[in-house]
């Protein structure tokens, strides 16, 4: 005897529709999440030109009064580059969870690079006027660079360690054909991309990967103060 089973076509059209709007709920929620972070991408952006605008008008009142004003410019500088650190790190850690537009992300890589250089040229005026004892490195990097990650772990290491009497500004060369600035450095300092990574500490190129103990025995050598080491 054979059952014919009766099939329940107001139940599979109900199931259809609850998946549809489950899906539905799910795209457009990922599609808010991706915006939000983007526009929380470009305030970083938005924040960083107004910070870097600030201090540059708290360096020009500071340099009109004495020399104890050193102090509080230094303080202003670190606390500077701590922030756009930061905000690279949340940034970056946002860019794997989420698919920013291509576009998009460029923009804010080069603003991030612009930023690093205009508080690496803040950072080598305050030396020169406060005579600053600290230490400042460039560091030449790029994504298809297989060691690069190598030499940014050491270059962490002592910046955890000597903290703000070391400032790091990363530059990655892979946005040389939107920013002519990478091709003068990279001249000036004799860099190329078959050597990367590369860092500039005070002026002198080191190329490859500088291991962490002589990175260690040069960074003493610049210190006026040794116990820093």
């Amino acid at each position: 005897m054979v059952i014919q089973r009766r099939i329940s076509w107001k139940r599979y059209l109900l199931a259809a529709i609850l998946t549809a709007i489950i899906f539905s709920f799910g795209l457009t929620l990922g599609m808010l999440l991706d915006e939000e972070r983007s526009n929380w991408a470009k305030q970083i952006n938005d924040e960083q030109i107004i910070n870097y605008e600030s201090l540059q008008l708290q360096y020009l009142y500071l340099s009109t009064l004495e020399n104890e004003s050193c102090a509080v410019m230094n303080a202003a500088l670190e606390e500077s580059v701590y922030e756009l650190n930061k905000a690279l790190n949340d940034l970056l850690g946002y860019k794997e969870e989420t698919s920013f537009e291509e576009y998009d992300f460029t923009l804010i890589e080069r603003n991030y690079l612009l930023s690093n250089l205009k508080y690496w040229l803040f950072a080598e005026k305050t030396k020169k006027i406060c005579q600053s004892d600290m230490v400042t490195i460039l560091y030449f990097y790029s994504d298809d660079c297989l060691s690069c990650p190598d030499q940014g772990v050491i270059l962490s290491y002592f910046k955890k360690k000597l903290d703000n009497k070391l400032l790091v500004f990363p530059i990655n060369v892979d946005l040389e054909g939107q920013e002519y600035i990478i091709k003068i450095l990279k001249s000036q300092y004799n860099v190329s991309n078959e050597e990367l990574p590369s860092i500039i500490i005070n002026e002198k190129t080191y190329k490859g990967v500088v291991q962490k103990e002589e990175l260690g025995e040069i960074l003493c050598e610049l210190f006026e103060n040794s116990e820093i080491c």
